[in-house]
């Protein structure tokens, strides 16, 4: 089986997948950019003008994504709902993607997982 950029991979599938914007019990704990008082008004209006999903539609990309007997192309990015995306020119960055693996394996040495 061959990956993207035609590398030979090991049969494994991996795929990144945008659930797409969700009514979930997240948007009433976030405190991040916006405060929960914050959400709790605007909530209400992002699912009337249907900014917000219902969170069983969101189920849909990680669904085709594991379950679709089509979906072979490792390395995909998945967006609303079940399709096929392109990923942004950062997320193609070969050098940005070698910082994050370093990264990575330095953390999970760090706690023992490897």
């Amino acid at each position: 089986m061959y990956g993207p950029k035609g590398k030979k991979t090991s049969g494994l599938i991996v795929a990144t997948v945008h659930q797409g914007h969700m009514d979930t019990n997240l948007n009433k704990q976030a405190t991040g950019m916006a405060p929960a008082a914050v959400l709790r008004i605007i909530t209400p209006i992002m699912k009337y003008t249907r900014i917000l999903d219902h969170k069983a539609k969101g189920a849909l990309s990680s669904l085709f994504a594991i379950a679709d007997p089509n979906f072979t192309e490792s390395g995909a990015y998945i967006v609303p709902y079940a399709k096929i995306g392109k990923p942004s020119q950062m997320a193609e960055n070969d050098q940005l993607a070698e910082r994050l693996w370093d990264w990575t394996l330095k953390k999970f040495q760090e706690r023992g997982y490897l």
